[in-house]
């Protein structure tokens, strides 16, 4: 019930009703009542209550009986903006590496070139023949190989792994 989950969220941040209600710019009594279930704030404390305590108007106003059942109740905005960056920066890898090995295969189809081997006395044509012949050729598979596995893997990985990996300090 909202007063219990108030009062349990100003005593986790150590707050008297006083404190509360000086942040919020409104009467002690106004907080007591709420706490007490009396009475409900408005829709603009409870926007400020749930920024305050950093959850959701659903966990804060929604009859739950414990936080098991709203599982995510916890708002953390540069999170989840960080999170939406990686996944974006990854999208956008993995769709010019797959358009650079596609560019690579329509090139060798197109304009095919062969390779002799003199060593072995193998003959290599189109994509093998480009690789073979070219070292700027076999770099850019190479590379786009590399970015393809990265962007999958930063995909499947969850962004808070990452977000931390990345973040450690040396």
């Amino acid at each position: 019930m909202f007063h219990e989950k108030l009062r349990d969220l100003r005593k986790q941040k150590n707050m008297s009703q006083e404190d509360l209600a000086n942040q919020l710019d409104i009467s002690r009594q106004s907080v007591s009542k709420w706490e007490s279930g009396l009475s409900m704030p408005d829709l603009e404390n409870a926007i400020k209550l749930s920024e305050l305590f950093n959850v959701t108007l659903d966990y804060l106003l929604k009859d739950r009986k414990s936080d098991s059942e709203f599982n995510y109740y916890t708002v953390d905005t540069k999170e989840k903006k960080a999170m939406s960056k990686i996944n974006i920066l990854s999208m956008i890898t993995l769709t010019l590496t797959v358009a650079a090995i596609l560019t690579l295969v329509i090139l060798s189809i197109v304009e095919p070139h062969t390779f002799y081997n003199g060593t072995t006395g193998r003959t290599y044509n189109g994509f093998l023949g480009y690789y073979y012949s070219y070292i700027e050729f076999k770099l850019v598979v190479i590379a786009s190989f590399i970015a393809l596995i990265s962007s999958i893997s930063i995909l499947i990985i969850p962004d808070k792994t990452i977000i931390k990996f990345f973040s450690k300090k040396i």
